[in-house]
Formats: C-alpha cells, structure tokens, sequence
C-alpha cells in the first residue's frame, strides 16, 4: 500500500515589527492512504432497535461498486475473493426480520480493503393473537353442525385441523393437515 510517510510544515508568525516566531509541527498522513483504499463500513435502515412490528432491514455502503455480505447466524460475514461463503449471506435486497436477529455485515470492493464489520440487533416484540373463539363446545352431536371461529386480535388468521392434531404453519402458510379457516365448517356426524 502506498503510504505518503510523514511531512513536515513549518510555520511563520509575525509578532511584530521585526520580530518572528517560527514553529515546526510534525503531521503524520500514513492513515490517509488506508482510509482512501478501504470499503467503507456498511449501515443499516432502519437502525437497530425495538419494534412492534417485522422489518424489512436495507444495507447500504456508500462505495460505489461494493458487494455486501452479512449474517444473522451470530458468526462473522466473510468472503472467498468476492463470493460468499457457507455462513454468509451476498446482500441483494431487503432483510426480512420477523424475530430477535443480529445482524452483522461487511462492504467488499476488488482492490480495496473490506470495510469494519457493522452489528445491528433488532428486538421485534409482536403479541400473541389472542386464542381463537370456536362457536360449538365440545362434545358429541349428531346431524350435521355449523362451526364458526373468531379471534378478537384484529387481522389474525385462523388455522386449524380436523384430525385431532395441533395446527402448524410456516410463517403463517399452515402446513401438514392444516387448514386456514375462512368460512363456516359443517360438521356431519
């Protein structure tokens, strides 16, 4: 790396009439070169912090042409010469943070020094949908029965199963045998 070394100045004061004040000041620059060739470190938006809600997190570096890496794993984002490695994640687009996460990130540019690894924690505090509402209680009917469900959390989705096991989803899309209720079930005993 080329590193301009040190340079000295030297400083002239007029005091008065005839009469000068001459000052040497010693300036070092050798972390000029390494700041001008180095990626700089990435940010987040929104920052880190607490939220209601999931968030969908950008990371940006302001060097024009850098590659992104990050993860959210609790390792350190790495990469094999611009490409990424089994741990990390090349950043495209958006981070999708629907839980506690970490994430941690760094800028890479061929020709320059990767940037300082960035850490932002979000904390998403989302409540718990308050459990389902079933309009017909347990126990034995015959004929054919009408069942409905409600939940008094606003926006929530119902998911269910009729095989007697619990109801399962991925990111809210129900799995196995379960199903989203929509719409009155009859029931046929």
């Amino acid at each position: 790396m080329n590193r301009p070394g040190n340079i000295r100045t030297l400083f002239l004061f007029s005091l008065g009439a005839g009469i000068a004040f001459c000052s040497n000041f010693l300036t070092d620059y050798r972390n000029l070169g390494e700041t001008a060739n180095t990626v700089v470190t990435p940010t987040f938006s929104p920052e880190a912090g607490t939220f209601t809600s999931a968030q969908s997190i950008s990371i940006s570096s302001t060097t024009t042409g850098a590659s992104i890496f990050y993860t959210i794993d609790g390792t350190t984002p790495a990469h094999d010469n611009g490409s990424a490695t089994a741990t990390t994640i090349l950043y495209s687009g958006a981070v999708n943070v629907s839980s506690n996460t970490t994430i941690q990130a760094m800028a890479y540019k061929s020709g320059m020094t990767d940037s300082a690894i960035a850490s932002a924690t979000y904390r998403v505090n989302i409540s718990s949908a308050a459990a389902p509402v079933i309009s017909l209680s347990t126990g034995l009917y015959s004929g054919t029965k009408t069942v409905t469900m409600s939940s008094t959390t606003g926006g929530a989705t119902i998911l269910y199963t009729n095989d007697g096991s619990n109801p399962t989803h991925s990111n809210g899309s129900p799995t196995g045998t379960t199903s989203t209720f929509s719409t009155a079930l009859l029931l046929n005993t």
